[in-house]
């Protein structure tokens, strides 16, 4: 599973919008910590190659491919933001 879907994503990578990776890379290069929140599944966006420090998605058991808890959509996103970073005052959105 984890051989095709790291091909998928090698695959995936010409459609990046470059200039958004740019600029994320640019955030991390000056110390700020990268997020995702997202629908998607954490594993498949691990894999994803793009420079997350931090990636909040729909919880995934592999290899399974059952969804584990609730999906991470609308208000569930900031639920699981706050989950994880529940110090509002400690950073910068």
């Amino acid at each position: 599973y984890q051989e095709m879907a790291t091909q998928f994503f090698k695959a995936y990578q010409a459609i990046y919008r470059k200039e958004v990776v740019k600029e994320l890379e640019r955030y991390k290069k000056e110390g700020a910590t990268i997020v995702i929140v997202t629908a998607n599944f954490e594993p498949f966006i691990e894999m994803s190659g793009l420079p997350f420090d931090v990636v909040i998605g729909t919880k995934l058991k592999l290899p399974e491919g059952k969804i584990v808890g609730k999906n991470c959509w609308g208000k569930e996103k900031l639920n699981r933001f706050l989950e994880k970073f529940p110090d509002r005052d400690q950073y910068q959105l």
